[in-house]
């Protein structure tokens, strides 16, 4: 029933609107009290408004305006009716304004769904940049494992997704963004598999520190494994790539991580890489988005920026 009364309702309000042009241009000669300027702001001529005005009467079975010598004067209905006009006019100028201010980047939010360690050792130089360019923009960061970040895409929870591919391309759009290797480290205590390269068996028979399940770093290296006919036994498991570098670092066994996560620690000394005779393939990073799915112009502007400075660093290199 509430349905069948909404209808209803909606039905009402358009045949008592009818054509808006109507009343935009009942406004403007309202405004002006001037066909002729009002012809003149709405770019059409004067027997337009003429004619629009005489249909809007005869539409409301009313009289609009007292024509006089200089012009044109409100009737009592025709005032009573421009009062309630001009609302809705500048109702509707406030929301063009509003959208103009999402075009020009002085409003917005965009709502990222990404990996701490994606955060940290990828994203956030680009988000200082982006908000350095867009101060007024919102974001909203939500940080998961690449199965989390796919559901919050799916369930409309989150615009784009930085995540390592690949996802599903059936539900969502992926533009890739950079290549990253992953490698096995260890620190001082294992230095000597750091020395000559090594099957990945023998580095298996170390106590091994990896991220914990239901992560796409977990899923890869188990799929290394299987493929060499080996058994994955973390002797340790972790949620935090932080904590995988400090654990190997001390001693604690052999950590599996993104070469480009540990660069400084490489350089340093501090962390050796274990070079496996079995090559270990390169992964991708790369935006998720949902297909066919309208990006708020705030995110379509991060992920431009985003294309752009992989660009920029490509051409450098």
């Amino acid at each position: 029933m509430k349905s069948i009364l909404c209808m209803k309702s909606i039905e009402v309000v358009y045949v008592k609107i009818g054509n808006l042009e109507l009343y935009r241009t009942f406004y403007m000669v309202a405004l002006t009290g001037s066909v002729t300027r009002a012809a003149e702001l709405l770019f059409i001529t004067q027997p337009s408004v003429s004619y629009a005005i005489k249909q809007l009467e005869e539409q409301l079975g009313i009289a609009l305006f007292i024509r006089k010598p200089k012009g044109v004067e409100l009737t009592a209905e025709g005032n009573v009716l421009y009062r309630h006009v001009a609302e809705g006019m500048e109702a509707m100028a406030t929301g063009e304004q509003a959208v103009e201010q999402f075009k020009l980047m002085q409003r917005g939010e965009v709502r990222i769904g990404t990996s701490d360690t994606l955060c940290k050792f990828f994203l956030l130089p680009y988000l200082e940049h982006y908000l350095r360019e867009y101060p007024e923009i919102h974001i909203q960061l939500s940080h998961g494992k690449t199965p989390d970040i796919v559901r919050w895409l799916r369930d409309g929870q989150a615009d784009c997704g930085i995540v390592h591919l690949p996802v599903d391309t059936e539900w969502f759009d992926v533009i890739k963004l950079a290549e990253i290797q992953d490698c096995f480290v260890v620190g001082e205590r294992y230095k000597h598999l750091a020395q000559e390269v090594v099957p990945l068996r023998e580095v298996f028979g170390h106590p091994l520190i990896v991220l914990s399940q239901n992560s796409n770093t977990r899923d890869f290296i188990e799929a290394i494994a299987e493929e060499h006919g080996l058994q994955l036994k973390p002797e340790i498991e972790l949620g935090s790539v932080e904590l995988l570098i400090e654990f190997a670092r001390i001693g604690l066994g052999v950590s599996f991580l993104s070469r480009e996560f540990i660069e400084p620690q490489l350089r340093e000394g501090t962390l050796y890489e274990v070079r496996t005779a079995e090559p270990i393939p390169s992964r991708t990073i790369g935006i998720a988005t949902v297909k066919g799915k309208p990006l708020p112009t705030a995110a379509r502007k991060l992920i431009g920026l985003l294309q752009e400075g992989i660009h920029t660093q490509l051409g450098e290199g």
